[in-house]
């Protein structure tokens, strides 16, 4: 039997990850061979431009899926983030081994953190958010999802001066002193106007400098705390945080998938609870594409798919498809089993610095009930609309009919009108879009 050629990038991540699922397909199939092939992407050439910049979700995958369609590799193994929504012809995504916390993390810039901060979960408090009654919200048609108005433009807000990150004058966490309620179908989250309150990443001084190369942080950080300076940053892992070590900013958030992966959990200042900090839709999450008619390599790859993590991940893109958004706008969406939580435990020992000591979904989903989280913003984060769907979901059908319902819901609130500021052609929901 001829071997099996995985197609990857060149990245210490996704060597990683391609190793990951070589491993994978060896113990279910021990004595398969299984070889690596390093492609380059227009991302690796072009890795000094703002990832956004291009408006091309391909940007790290195009010549992979052109390899696999010419017959050069077997099976590609990208994040699933990175993909668009589409395949192209020919192609298909068969299998999600089972998925890392999809969570954000903010990294602190070295010797900034330890001592008595009390650094680990972090949810967003009831200072800021608000169970609110749907038939109350702002929607236009009473719907439950919200518009949350966070003041007036970013350029026109009154501006902390920027400063060295100097933690000296900020005061340990030792607790958590305002947990925010989870957010539940029929009683979305409201976000009040933060402007007066930075207890939000408590960790971080008024008007310091978060290094991001995302749309969707940068939006939800100046939601959340428009006294942030938000820079952009490029590079893989490693480059960026040696970016943040070698510079004058105070942090910078990345995806924890990412950081563990590596090895580099330590790094972790703070856990971003992805039910509040809304992560990219597919965020910790391997796609194994293949060729759609070659049975011989989906035979093989389907004992490491993972149905739980493949259902949720689904209904995420199907969110994102609905919306036509890609790269050009903030959007993320983030879904989960049952109760489940990418750090479920009630001890937080066992929970130190977000790591989970539980998988993100159970492994059971039949007859199970999907929850999905979705945000839409814009990009200075004056604007952000969020809303939360629970449904029994027990297969592919109903993980998009889930998503697609959310998409919906955000549009007929209004969430539209910021897909149009960013040059996005959405279909319009019940309300209109604007």
């Amino acid at each position: 039997m001829s071997p099996l050629v995985i197609g990857t990038r060149g990245s210490e991540l996704a060597l990683w990850q391609a190793g990951f699922v070589r491993d994978a397909l060896q113990r279910a199939h021990p004595g398969l061979d299984v070889r690596l092939q390093i492609i380059a992407t227009r991302g690796d050439i072009a890795l000094e431009q703002p990832t956004h910049a291009s408006l091309d979700k391909g940007l790290f995958t195009t010549e992979i899926q052109d390899a696999l369609r010419g017959g050069e590799i077997d099976l590609a193994v990208h994040s699933h983030k990175d993909l668009p929504t589409r395949s192209p012809e020919g192609l298909v995504v068969a299998a999600i081994p089972q998925r890392e916390d999809p969570s954000d993390a903010l990294v602190l810039r070295e010797g900034l953190a330890g001592g008595d901060f009390g650094f680990g979960i972090w949810d967003f408090g009831s200072a800021e958010v608000t169970d609110s009654n749907p038939r109350a919200s702002s929607g236009p048609d009473g719907e439950g999802t919200q518009q949350t108005p966070n003041g007036k433009p970013l350029q026109d807000r009154e501006q902390g001066p920027t400063r060295a990150c100097d933690l000296a004058s900020v005061p340990p966490n030792k607790s958590n002193p305002h947990r925010a309620a989870e957010p539940s179908e029929g009683a979305p989250v409201q976000i009040r106007n933060p402007k007066s309150e930075i207890r939000d990443f408590p960790l971080v001084p008024e008007g310091a400098e978060i290094l991001t190369g995302s749309l969707r942080r940068g939006a939800q950080l100046l939601h959340l705390r428009p006294d942030l300076k938000v820079l952009p940053v490029r590079g893989n892992v490693p480059t960026r945080l040696r970016k943040l070590d070698e510079g004058g900013a105070c942090g910078i958030v990345l995806a924890l998938a990412g950081l563990r992966r590596l090895g580099l959990e330590h790094r972790v200042s703070l856990r971003l609870d992805p039910g509040h900090f809304v992560p990219a839709c597919g965020q910790g999450a391997l796609a194994i594409e293949v060729r759609r008619d070659d049975a011989r390599v989906r035979d093989l790859i389907e004992a490491i798919d993972d149905r739980s993590s493949h259902l949720a991940v689904l209904c995420e893109r199907s969110f994102l498809a609905l919306l036509h958004a890609g790269c050009r706008a903030p959007v993320g969406a983030y879904a989960r089993f049952g109760n489940a939580s990418p750090c479920a435990s009630p001890k937080p020992t066992d929970c130190v610095g977000g790591i989970p000591s539980t998988p993100v979904n159970p492994p059971d989903t039949r007859n199970a009930s999907l929850t999905v989280t979705g945000v839409i913003a814009s990009p200075d984060g004056s604007r952000l609309f969020r809303d939360t769907l629970t449904a029994p979901v027990t297969g592919r059908d109903s993980a998009i009919a889930l998503g697609e319902s959310l998409a919906e819901r955000l549009l007929s609130a209004g969430a539209g009108a910021v897909l149009d500021e960013a040059g996005v052609r959405a279909p319009r929901g019940n309300g209109g879009g604007s």
